[in-house]
């Protein structure tokens, strides 16, 4: 696993994790970090929107690959829980129903004009970031 310290909002990677070490406090801590270097952590990967809301389900990050055309919801858990693979399927679900919505979000922040047609729901994925991962 790589890891990163932070320098001024910045993240820098400094080097592999060879034990199962906590590396940051908490959830809101990482989440912010990785939303302000997105494209650094997960190259192609740009932030769109923080806890986006739809119904009653608010996926933690909302990011767009610019290079696949896809949606990219990531979640961030300070606990290991079977219910986490649960949540991200909800959320991936959620995605492919609701379309429109995030198409809608993106082209507003983004000041683009993005059809659902346009966007390779194939390529849509959820990533989950452990607070504090067990390494193999």
């Amino acid at each position: 696993m790589r890891i990163f310290q932070s320098r001024d909002d910045t993240l820098v990677e400094i080097g592999e994790d060879k034990k199962n070490g906590k590396y940051f406090g908490l959830e809101k801590v990482i989440q912010n970090l990785v939303e302000k270097n997105l494209n650094s952590i997960f190259a192609g990967l740009e932030f769109v929107e923080t806890e986006f809301q739809i119904d009653d389900l608010r996926p933690d990050t909302i990011a767009f690959d610019t290079e696949k055309k896809s949606f990219v919801i990531i979640e961030y858990k300070n606990v290991e829980n079977q219910s986490l693979i649960d949540q991200g399927a909800s959320y991936y679900q959620l995605l492919q129903d609701r379309k429109e919505n995030f198409v809608l979000l993106y082209n507003k922040k983004k000041n683009q004009t993005f059809d659902v047609s346009d966007i390779n729901w194939d390529e849509t994925r959820v990533i989950f970031i452990p607070h504090n991962p067990k390494t193999p």
